[in-house]
């Protein structure tokens, strides 16, 4: 279902929860190849696993236009000099606990308490966002999410030099 302002266009929500439009969804990603891993473990993870505290993912909003910064960079530098048109334009899907509806979102509804309470919602029940590329073979861009369920009460440290 397209979303209407305050989305951008080309932006879509899904219900996982009706198997029409997840399957439509499924559909739209193996189309674009990105079912694949190491996405296909993080699709595992939020709907069938659970992330952590055993929420699984019942709303999807994708983004259809979205423009990624880091790929855009590179893009620069990979196709700049090609002589062919090369896709500039990444999908970012975001990852929700609860099933959403379009009415949940709306700008105008944010200014009352109600509207505060539908944000506060849509907080909590957040699970994260993925970037796919549109580079050959679709590869995942950033990707934050929760940690599966499995992984509850491990702790990793993560250190990089530069």
């Amino acid at each position: 279902m397209a979303l209407p302002s305050p989305f951008s266009k080309g932006t879509f929500l899904f219900d996982l929860t009706d198997n029409r439009q997840k399957l439509a969804l499924v559909r739209l990603l193996r189309k674009r190849g990105v079912l694949h891993s190491p996405f296909n473990r993080a699709w595992d993870v939020l709907c069938n696993e659970g992330c952590e505290n055993g929420k699984i993912c019942r709303t999807v909003i994708l983004e259809a236009e979205y423009v990624d910064r880091d790929y855009a960079e590179g893009y620069g530098q990979l196709y700049g000099r090609a002589f062919r048109d090369f896709e500039r334009k990444c999908y970012r899907l975001h990852f929700f606990s609860e099933t959403l509806q379009v009415h949940d979102f709306r700008i105008s509804s944010l200014i009352s308490e109600e509207g505060r309470n539908a944000l506060r919602k849509i907080e909590e029940c957040y699970l994260g966002f993925s970037v796919m590329r549109p580079s050959c073979p679709d590869t995942i861009g950033r990707t934050v999410i929760l940690p599966p369920k499995s992984l509850e009460r491990t702790h990793f440290a993560c250190e990089c030099f530069f």
